[in-house]
C-alpha cells in the first residue's frame, strides 16, 4: 500500500506525531506511551546541582526485590561456598551528597550491604571482594578461594550516569556473543557500578518488523540488512546489505531472542538500557509505501560499491521522519514489554549535514526531540558526539551550537573520546547540555599496550572542575577484552572524588590479579608498564598502538605513525617492557592463573612485535642498498618472528582466532549457514568489506594478533613482500600492484577459509615465551 502526502498531513498536522495513523501490525494506541520502567530522578550534576545533606539517587532502576534477588543469583553463580549464605542486600536510602552511595558490614559471619540503587549494592559487593583480595574482569575472576572477613566499608560515585560500551562494541566484540557470555559481561558490569549500559543486540529485527508493517516485501527487508558482523555501520548510516549471500530470518530472531535476555537481566541490576530510536536510515523501497519527499543519498562511504553504500534516509523534518520514529519506538515497546527513558539517535555519525546552516541544525535536532518525546515524554535523547571529532569543519561552534539548542534540555552527549579528542572545551561544555566523559582508547578492537594513565587521571578531574554540566562517565572502546589494566581504572574513576593515586592504585590490583604469585616481582613489572607503554607523552599518539605486523605490509610509512587508528609510534623505551617480562617471568610460580597467564602471554606479545621493527627496517636498508642476501636473511627472520608469536598465542584461549570464528559459526545450524558465518567473522578482520580493488581502504582495520591469523595471514603476507623484494629493483616498486597480488593469494583466499571445531589451547606459554627471549635476544635490546 501506499500512503498519501494527504494523510500523512493529517497525521503529522501537530507535531509532535501522535500516533493517529495505523499501520498493518502497529498498537492501537494515539495517547502517549507510558513507561513502566522504573522512575528516572534527572537532577542536574556539579554547579547545577542542588544542595542536600540526604541522598541522592541516580538514573539507575531502583529495583527494589527484584534487583536484591538478581545479585542474590549473582552471588550463586560466582562465589565460592565458603561465601554462599552469608549476604544480605538491602535497598535503601544511604546518607550521601553523591550518587548510589552504599555501606558494607560485615561482622559474625555475615554480610550486610545497603545502597540506594542496585548498581550500587553490586558496586558494595564488589569492594567488599576486593577487601577479600579477589576481583573480577573481562578475562576471568580470582573468587575461588576467597574467605568471609569482617568489614566495615562505605563509597558512592560522583557520576549520576555511568555509561558502558560504544555503539560498534557491539560488532567488534559482541557481535557473536551467547547468554553465557552476556551473563558474565552483564555480572561485571553490575559489580563494577555500571547504571547506563548501550542495549543495540538485536535492534535489525525490530527494523524487519516496522519494515515489514509499513508494507516493505520480506525480500527487500532482507536485501537491506547488512551481515552479522557488521551492523554496527548500517546503524551509523554507513552501509547497508550482506556481501556475502542474505542475513537470515534466523539470524535476525536469535539475536532479537538474546536481546529480550539482556534487556531483562539489565533491568533486574536496576540498569537503564539505552534503547535505539530512529536515525532516519531506511530501505530505499519503503518510499513506495509512506511516499513525501524523495529520500536522501548520502555519498559513498570508504569507496564501497554503490549496492552497500550510498545509504538512504529520511529528514527529521519532514513529515515521514514522525511516521516511522514512532512506528519503531512503539514497536520496541510491543517487542520489549516496556518505553525506555533513554534512546540514542545519531543523524551523522560519519556523513555530513545536508546543510550547515545553524537554522536547518535547530530544527532537526528540535524535530528528533519532539519525535521521542511524541512516544516516551520524559526520555533523554543520547547522542554520541563523535560528530564534532569526526568532522570538526562542518561542526564549527555556530553549527554545533544550533543543534544541540534545538535539542533542548533533555540531551546527554557523550564526549565519546575525551581522553584524546575532547569536545567539552571547544564547545563550551556543550552549550549546557549534560554530557559524559568518555574513555574510547582503541579502534576495531586493536590490542596494542598503550594509554597515559597519569594524564586522563587529571584530565577527568579537571572536566569534574571547570565541565559544566558533566554529569557522568563512560567507557566506550570499539572493543572490549584488551588493556584491562587501563579499563579497570577509567572505570574506578567514576567512584573516585579524587585523582586516583596510580601507584597504590597498580599496587592493590596486582595483589588482586595474582594469587599465588612473587609479587614483589610483578609489582615491578607493572611499575616498568605503568611508566612505559601506560605512559604516553606523544599527543599526537590518539589511540592504541599498532604494531607494523598486523598491517598490510608495505616498503614504507609503517613506523612511527600517529593518528587515530593506523598508529605504530613507539613513545616509550622497549626495553622497559622487555624488563617487565622479564620480572612476570621470575615471579611466576608455577600455580600460574588466568589472569597471571593472560598478562603474561600479551606483555610477551608486544615485546615480540616491538622486536620486528629492527627487523623491518634490516630487510628494508639491505633491500634500498640492493643486498638481496640481506634482503633474504631478515626476511626470513621477520617471517620467523611471526610465525613464533602465532605459537605464543595458540597457548592462551584469550587469543585465538577459533573463539570468534567458533562463536560465529555457532549462530548457524547448517552446514552452509555456519560457512556463511564464519566468513562474516573473518572478513571483519582483514578485508573489511567486499574488497572490490587494492589496496583496499579498510584492509586491516580491525586485525588482531590472535593465533590463527598471524601464520595464515601476516607471516604469509610478509613472506610475499621480501620475495618481490628480491625481484624488484626499489625504483620499480609498484605498491598497487603487491597489494592486489596480496589480496588474491592470501587475504581472501584466508577469508573463504572453513574451519573444523575448537581445539583450545596448544603449549606451555612460559616455556615458548622463555624460548623467544633467548632466540630474540639481539631484536630486544
Amino acid at each position: 500500500m501506499r500512503i498519501s502526502l494527504l494523510v500523512l498531513a493529517v497525521a503529522a498536522c501537530a507535531k509532535p506525531f501522535g500516533g493517529q495513523l495505523r499501520f498493518r501490525g502497529l498498537e492501537d494506541e494515539t495517547a502517549p506511551a507510558v513507561s513502566n520502567a522504573p522512575v528516572i530522578n534527572n537532577i542536574p550534576s556539579n554547579a547545577n546541582r542542588p544542595a542536600t545533606n540526604g541522598t541522592v539517587t541516580s538514573p539507575a532502576a531502583n529495583s527494589g526485590a527484584q534487583g536484591t534477588a538478581a545479585l542474590d543469583a549473582l552471588v550463586k553463580r560466582r562465589l565460592p561456598a565458603s561465601l554462599q549464605g552469608k549476604f544480605t542486600f538491602v535497598t535503601a536510602p544511604v546518607q550521601s551528597n553523591e550518587h548510589d552511595a552504599w555501606t558494607v558490614k560485615a561482622s559474625g559471619g555475615k554480610v550486610t550491604i545497603t545502597s540506594t540503587s542496585t548498581p550500587g549494592l553490586g558496586r558494595a559487593l564488589l569492594e567488599y571482594l576486593r577487601h577479600l583480595g579477589g576481583d573480577i574482569y573481562w578475562s576471568g575472576d580470582t573468587f575461588s578461594d576467597l574467605s568471609y572477613a569482617d568489614a566495615d566499608l562505605s563509597g558512592s560515585s560522583w557520576a549520576e550516569h555511568r555509561h558502558l560500551f560504544n555503539l560498534v562494541t557491539h560488532s567488534y566484540s559482541l557481535a557473536f556473543y551467547d547468554w553465557a557470555k552476556w551473563e558474565y559481561l552483564l555480572d561485571w558490569a553490575v559489580l563494577h557500578g555500571y547504571n547506563l549500559p548501550l542495549a543495540y543486540t538485536g535492534q535489525e529485527y525490530v527494523y524487519a518488523q516496522v519494515w515489514k508493517d509499513l508494507g516493505v516485501p520480506d525480500e527487500a527487508v532482507l536485501k537491506w540488512v547488512t551481515g552479522p558482523a557488521f551492523h554496527g555501520w548500517s546503524r551509523h548510516g554507513n552501509i547497508h546489505g550482506n556481501w556475502h549471500g542474505t542475513t537470515t530470518w534466523q539470524w535476525l530472531e536469535g539475536q532479537h531472542n538474546l536481546q529480550k535476555q539482556i534487556l531483562a537481566r539489565q533491568r533486574e541490576f536496576g540498569m537503564t538500557p539505552v534503547l535505539p530510536g530512529f536515525c532516519g536510515f531506511v530501505p530505499p523501497e519503503l518510499h513506495n509505501y509512506i511516499g513525501g519527499p524523495d529520500f536522501k543519498t548520502y555519498p559513498t562511504w570508504m569507496s564501497f560499491p554503490a549496492e552497500y553504500t550510498k545509504v538512504r534516509a529520511i529528514d527529521p523534518e519532514w513529515d515521514t521522519w514522525n511516521v516511522v520514529q514512532s512506528a519503531f519506538l512503539r514497536k520496541q515497546k510491543e517487542l520489549y514489554g516496556f518505553t525506555s527513558d533513554y534512546y540514542m539517535v545519531d543523524l551523522f555519525t560519519e556523513s555530513k549535514p545536508t546543510s550547515t546552516d545553524p537554522t536547518y541544525l535547530k530544527g532537526i535536532a528540535t524535530a528528533v526531540r519532539e519525535s521521542i518525546h511524541a512516544v516516551a515524554p520524559n526520555a533523554t535523547w543520547i547522542m554520541q558526539g563523535w560528530i564534532f571529532v569526526n568532522d570538526p569543519k562542518s561542526w564549527t561552534e555556530t553549527a554545533s551550537k544550533a543543534f544541540l539548542d534545538g535539542a533542548g534540555e533533555s540531551l546527554l552527549v557523550l564526549d565519546l573520546a575525551a581522553e584524546s579528542y575532547p569536545q567539552w572545551k571547544r564547545l563550551k561544555n556543550f552549550f549546557g547540555r549534560r554530557w559524559l566523559w568518555c574513555t574510547l582508547i582503541n579502534y576495531g578492537q586493536n590490542d596494542g599496550l598503550y594509554g597515559a594513565l597519569d594524564k586522563w587521571n587529571h584530565d577527568i578531574m579537571d572536566a569534574k572542575a571547570n565541565g559544566g554540566r558533566l554529569s557522568g562517565m563512560g567507557i566506550v572502546p570499539e572493543g572490549i577484552n584488551n588493556n584491562e589494566h587501563l579499563f579497570e581504572l577509567a572505570t574506578d574513576q567514576g567512584w573516585s572524588s579524587q585523582a586516583i593515586d596510580l601507584k597504590q592504585w597498580t599496587q592493590n590490583w596486582v595483589k588482586r590479579r595474582y594469587r599465588g604469585q612473587n609479587l614483589d616481582l610483578a609489582q615491578k613489572a607493572w611499575e616498568l608498564l605503568d611508566n612505559s607503554v601506560y605512559k604516553s607523552n606523544n599527543t599526537a599518539l590518539k589511540c592504541t598502538t599498532r604494531s607494523l605486523i598486523d598491517l598490510r605490509p608495505a616498503v614504507s610509512g609503517l613506523i612511527g605513525t600517529t593518528g587515530n587508528y593506523l598508529a605504530t609510534a613507539i613513545t616509550y623505551e622497549p626495553r622497559d617492557v622487555v624488563a617487565a617480562l622479564d620480572n612476570l617471568l621470575q615471579s611466576w610460580s608455577g600455580a600460574g592463573g588466568q589472569q597471571f597467564d593472560y598478562d603474561l602471554v600479551d606483555v610477551a606479545r608486544q615485546v615480540f612485535v616491538n622486536a620486528a621493527i629492527p627487523i623491518y627496517q634490516a630487510m628494508i636498508n639491505a633491500w634500498n642498498g640492493s643486498n638481496k642476501a640481506d634482503t633474504e636473511k631478515y626476511g626470513r627472520e621477520l617471517v620467523g618472528l611471526i610465525n613464533d608469536i602465532d605459537r605464543l598465542m595458540a597457548t592462551s584461549r584469550h587469543f585465538r582466532l577459533e573463539s570468534w570464528v567458533g562463536d560465529a559459526r555457532n549462530w548457524a545450524q547448517d552446514a552452509g549457514a555456519k560457512d556463511d558465518m564464519e566468513f562474516q567473522a573473518r572478513n571483519q578482520l582483514i578485508l573489511w568489506g567486499p574488497a572490490t580493488f587494492a589496496p583496499w581502504p579498510l584492509d586491516r582495520y580491525a586485525a588482531k594478533h590472535w593465533h590463527g591469523i598471524m601464520s595464515e595471514v601476516y607471516a604469509k603476507g610478509w613472506e610475499l613482500l621480501y620475495q618481490n623484494l628480491l625481484k624488484t629493483e626499489p625504483k620499480a616498486w609498484n605498491k598497487t600492484a603487491f597489494a592486489s597480488e596480496l589480496m588474491e593469494k592470501v587475504e581472501k583466499p584466508w577469508e573463504n577459509v572453513k574451519s573444523g571445531g575448537v581445539q583450545g589451547p596448544q603449549g606451555d606459554s612460559v616455556a615458548v615465551i622463555r624460548e623467544l627471549r633467548e632466540k630474540y635476544k639481539q631484536w630486544l635490546q
